[in-house]
């Protein structure tokens, strides 16, 4: 079994003893008394558990925590061009998103920002003189959702809200998962799958004809003739021509490959669901049981962190099935029979929460083939573990899978990784 090394930038997080009573951060920084331009400004955040940009005080790397934009970039500027620009200029930068308007600048510190800004702002590049300046982090969108409600209760957000009530509502949690994992679980696989998904191509096509014609209008004539291939819903030409679909023979129990999450289960059924979908205005605390192996029940920036079990879905092998079955019960036993009070026995560990980035159970990713080889890993969070109590949940985890006869693990890995 192979154990996956703790990133080494990993440090503790402090304890908080009096956190603020209201968070301010949110309205500080959309009432525009943040800091300007050409000041050097702090990183948002407070260490109230609701603040939307706590997670921009962590010690594990985000990109969103030291970043920078740049406007009046020449409209022309392809990516390596920039990428020299900046190593010319000796930028000490991680990540480059250029954008038609803007160009965002990630780097590794408060110094390396505030620096790329001095160095940047008003310098003259190809007949332009950039405009750089600090890009404030973006806030956590389920708590700022949360903000949002509290503040304008009958507004845009509240009407959001109560859609979602309404989405939710007489639907059996089993459908709702498929409805997220395998939309179009509803519909007959032939024909009206089929047809839905090459109306979904054909648009994409359309979509790469539109944009390759907007780079360069002569290429249109290099293209396909609009009169011979097919349109999209829009009526809009391809940029080539799409051949017919090959029905698949298996249309249960297919996927090889899944990454699922190790999560919190609902606690009840449509009334659970109804709990969440209103918790923004009421607590981001909801009873729940796990940790559970599963798929999330939607996204994260639409409030519901649970995840629901696998078997609520018919894309996974029966082999695969079986093999998670039997991690569920490991994940099972080892919450039963690790105390916290004594430090010989192997660590406790909990399932990893998003809002607060505690906790150590993450994602599972399972993989099959067609000889009947079958690769599980299991990813957690290191958080404050040592090497050595790793390797005691590694040890645990391999004898737990030789031990049995079924099912047979081909590779198992334990990785670990701090975002």
């Amino acid at each position: 079994m192979t154990t996956g090394n703790p990133s080494s930038d990993v440090t503790h997080e402090h304890p908080v003893t009096d956190p603020p009573k209201q968070c301010t951060c949110f309205e500080t920084l959309h009432s525009g008394q943040h800091a300007r331009r050409d000041e050097s400004r702090p990183l948002l955040g407070c260490d109230h558990p609701d603040c939307p940009y706590r997670y921009l005080q962590r010690d594990t790397f985000t990109s969103e925590a030291f970043k920078i934009q740049v406007k009046n970039v020449h409209r022309y500027t392809g990516f390596k061009q920039l990428k020299k620009l900046l190593d010319t200029l000796n930028v000490k930068y991680r990540k480059v998103k250029l954008l038609k308007d803007v160009t965002f600048i990630t780097l590794s510190s408060l110094e390396d920002r505030d620096a790329a800004v001095n160095i940047l702002n008003g310098h003259v590049w190809r007949g332009q003189t950039l405009e750089a300046k600090v890009a404030a982090g973006r806030a956590d969108p389920l708590l700022e959702k949360k903000h949002r409600a509290f503040d304008e209760p009958k507004g845009i957000d509240a009407k959001r809200l109560r859609t979602c009530e309404e989405i939710f509502e007489g639907i059996d949690p089993t459908d709702l998962l498929r409805d997220t994992v395998t939309p179009l679980w509803r519909l007959p696989y032939d024909p009206d799958q089929i047809t839905e998904k090459r109306s979904a191509l054909l648009t994409t096509l359309a979509i790469m004809r539109s944009r390759l014609v907007g780079c360069n209008s002569r290429i249109e004539f290099s293209l396909s003739d609009s009169d011979s291939v097919e349109r999209d819903s829009s009526n809009n030409a391809c940029v080539c021509p799409l051949l017919d679909t090959i029905r698949s023979p298996i249309i249960a129990n297919y996927r090889n490959k899944s990454e699922l999450t190790i999560g919190r289960d609902l606690d009840g059924h449509a009334k659970g669901l109804l709990k969440l979908a209103s918790f923004v205005i009421h607590s981001l605390h909801f009873t729940a049981e796990g940790p559970v192996i599963g798929f999330r029940f939607s996204k994260y920036r639409d409030g519901v962190t649970s995840v629901g079990s696998f078997h609520g879905c018919t894309i996974l092998p029966r082999a695969t099935m079986d093999m998670l079955d039997h991690l569920q019960k490991f994940l099972d036993s080892y919450i039963s029979t690790c105390p916290m009070s004594e430090p010989t026995m192997d660590p406790p560990l909990d399932t990893l929460n998003p809002i607060t980035n505690r906790g150590h159970w993450r994602q599972v990713v399972s993989r099959e083939s067609r000889n009947g080889d079958r690769l599980l890993l299991v990813d957690i969070h290191p958080q404050n573990l040592s090497k050595n109590e790793i390797q005691r949940v590694s040890e645990r985890l391999t004898r737990w899978f030789t031990d049995c006869d079924k099912p047979k693990v081909t590779s198992l890995f334990l990785a670990t990784r701090t975002r």
